[in-house]
Formats: C-alpha cells, structure tokens, sequence
C-alpha cells in the first residue's frame, strides 16, 4: 500500500490584489510540490489553482486556462505575475490619480477610495490635501472655502 503525503492546508482564494500575489504564489508551490502525489499532471495543478481563484482574476486567467495556452503551472504563475504584480505601485497610483474625480460618488465611498490610491504613494500630508482638494466636486468645495483648512488628511474629511 503506497502512503499518501500529508495533505497541506488549502489556498485562501486569490482576488486580484498584488499585495498577496507573492503570499498567494508561494503557497501554491509549496501546496503542490509537497504534495505531488495528490496532483499527479500538470491539468490537476491547474484545475486546484483554478478553483483557488477569485472575481475578475478567474475571468482574466481563464481566457488563457479554456484555450489551453495555461497548460503548465509555471505559465499560469507568470500570467499572474505579469497581470497583478505591479512592480511600480507608485507609478500604477498616479496614473490613476490623474483621472480620479469624484463626480457623483457619495464622498465616504469616494474618500474610501482616495485613501487606498494615496496609500500607494509616499506623500506628505500637505500634498494629500492638496490632492484631495482637487479631485472632490465643486459643490463640497464651495461648501469647504469657508471652513478654516485643516494641516491632516483626517481632519480635513471631517470638515465635510
């Protein structure tokens, strides 16, 4: 009787966010190399990472998985790679800053959003509220022109 290995804890899913990819990637190789015997051809590896996938990364990656073109595990990881590990966060962050209005966006939802964007950038406080300044609609500004300026990003949303 041939001893199976024992079986290592599953993948939590993946959702398009590089900050996990190479938590993500890391975990997937160590699933399936130590337990090779559970995934015997490359289609059973590729079938377990597929499930482990989530939202618009399994529309993205299964383009690619239902045209065979992902037929090996090492293809897959460099799809992954080169579609969600942004290597330049700060640059992916501007860009999209020079586009980021908040237009009809209630401010809480928009305010969620302006945070994660400037998170990715190695700003002052001074420039933050700057940035902000000039993405929120022009009715919180003019109800804002009153109001004293706060020197925090914090305190400046609460004015709001």
């Amino acid at each position: 009787m041939i001893m199976k290995s024992e079986k290592l804890s599953d993948l939590l899913m993946f959702e398009n966010n590089q900050k996990k990819l190479c938590s993500f990637v890391m975990k997937l190789c160590l699933k399936l190399q130590e337990n090779t015997d559970r995934y015997f051809t490359e289609w059973n590896k590729m079938n377990y990472t597929m499930f482990w996938l989530e939202k618009d990364t399994v529309s993205t990656v299964n383009l690619f998985y239902c045209n065979d073109s992902l037929s090996m595990i090492v293809s897959f990881i460099v799809l992954l790679e080169q579609t969600y590990d942004d290597a330049s966060c700060e640059y992916t962050a501007m860009i999209k800053f020079e586009i980021f209005w908040q237009r009809n966006h209630e401010f809480t939802s928009f305010f969620l959003e302006f945070l994660d964007l400037v998170n990715e950038l190695n700003w002052n406080e001074s420039a933050k509220i700057a940035a902000l300044w000039c993405a929120i609609s022009d009715e919180i500004c003019a109800q804002l022109v009153t109001q004293k300026m706060s020197k925090t990003l914090s305190k400046f949303a609460i004015l709001y």
